[in-house]
């Protein structure tokens, strides 16, 4: 009695989407103002009271179709631009930032990543630790 067999599938390996390391914060308390559009309303709102959180990072951020987010603590901030045009220096924002506890660990991740998952990833050249750096409300 014969048998089918597959043929194995040849996979491409994956890109690599590795973050790079966070290697300078500053934390500011400042007015937020969304950005205009000219067909739809703006999908966030003016906010007088929130906090930019900037991070300083060892190399560009890779190109692809999701967007790197900023967890503080259990606090995912999705509202990013780049500070920079090398992309080395991305600009997070906390529109409510009495949501944040002081004190909590800062993780760059992809936007489809837990925050536990961007904590134990270490996909950096050499196999190097980033620092850790933790949120200091602005005073």
């Amino acid at each position: 009695m014969g048998s089918d067999q597959a043929v194995p599938v040849q996979a491409e390996p994956a890109p690599g989407w590795a973050l790079p390391a966070i290697t300078a914060v500053d934390i500011r308390a400042t007015a937020f103002r969304a950005r205009a559009t000219r067909h739809v309303a703006p999908a966030t709102a003016d906010a007088a009271d929130a906090v930019h959180i900037d991070v300083k990072l060892d190399a560009p951020v890779p190109m692809r179709a999701l967007s790197p987010v900023l967890w503080v603590g259990d606090k995912m901030l999705t509202e990013c631009e780049a500070v920079n045009k090398e992309g080395t220096s991305l600009r997070f924002w906390a529109l409510e930032p009495q949501a944040l506890t002081d004190g909590a660990p800062l993780a760059l991740a992809w936007i489809n990543e837990p925050p536990h998952a961007a904590t134990q990833r270490d996909g950096r050249a050499g196999g190097s630790k980033a620092p850790t750096f933790v949120y200091r409300a602005p005073r």
